[in-house]
């Protein structure tokens, strides 16, 4: 009879484990994981706008019919 309840309450421990691991840690990583993602697309998006800053407002098209005409 000893071994049933060992074996319940062994049950009862893994399966709270588990729950614990879906409920608080699995979110948390989540969490983390897309924060990271999030990070690194603003960086790369701020790094991409420095870069356009310093451009010419016109950067495709600077070759044709910028220049005045010859008189």
């Amino acid at each position: 009879m000893h071994r049933h309840a060992d074996y319940t309450f062994g049950w009862a421990l893994w399966t709270g484990a588990v729950v614990v691991v879906f409920v608080q840690i699995w979110p948390e990583a989540k969490r983390r994981q897309f924060k990271q993602a999030l990070d690194a697309y603003e960086a790369a998006a701020g790094r991409q706008a420095q870069t356009g800053s310093g451009q010419a407002p016109d950067a495709a098209g600077a070759g044709e019919g910028s220049q005045a005409p010859p008189e």
